[in-house]
């Protein structure tokens, strides 16, 4: 019996150190490689969904407040009619209920509300951190960064048509008509077959 026990113990021993070291590797893999910021445009679906959820581009805690001062506000609702007709207090039994119901409700919205202007003050810097970042339009080898397809598309249309935007010959950019990945130096998309106008152009 004591042998079992101790085997139990050194087995358990064993897998926690391997599912830390399993658990690390795996944090560290999924950050440098899955989650790497060049990765954005390739991933579509439900891979797509999945990064933006890992990156938390789409935070749940405003839902969750959301649902708990929902619930709150029932539950302290209900109470106060129960107050209202359990408690053996005569008539204070009235004033408790008018405390719970009208008080109650307000203090629970003042802090629901303190929770919910931190969440968006955080939300919001977030935001205005990552768009200063991008309104730079300068990534990596000196490659225009934006935010996201529809960015792109208004700047392109705007310089003439698909990848017209000052775009070198390596550089990686999207067709304005399909939004398919294709190389600047393509002369026409390979997805749709829309011209290149910027190549053609370099073409003549």
């Amino acid at each position: 019996m004591y042998s079992s026990y101790y085997m139990s113990v050194v087995g358990t021993i064993i897998f926690f150190v391997v599912a830390i070291i399993v658990a690390i590797v795996g944090a560290l893999l999924i950050n440098f490689l899955f989650l790497a910021p060049k990765n954005e445009y390739k991933y579509k679906g439900f891979v797509l969904k999945l990064y933006q959820f890992l990156r938390f581009k789409k935070l749940f805690s405003e839902m969750l407040l959301r649902i708990m001062y929902y619930a709150m506000t029932i539950f302290i609702t209900l109470f106060s009619f129960y107050m209202l007709f359990a408690w053996p207090f005569g008539a204070m039994n009235f004033i408790y209920f008018l405390l719970m119901l009208i008080f109650g409700n307000i203090i629970l919205r003042v802090v629901y509300e303190f929770m919910l202007v931190k969440l968006i003050i955080c939300k919001n810097t977030s935001e205005i951190n990552y768009k200063l970042g991008s309104d730079k339009n300068v990534g990596d080898n000196n490659q225009p960064v934006f935010e996201n397809f529809e960015d792109y598309t208004n700047k392109t249309e705007a310089a003439g048509g698909c990848g017209n935007y000052n775009q070198s010959a390596d550089e990686t950019i999207f067709c304005t008509n399909c939004g398919n990945m294709m190389k600047s130096s393509d002369s026409n998309c390979p997805n749709c077959g829309m011209p290149n106008s910027m190549n053609n152009g370099v073409n003549n």
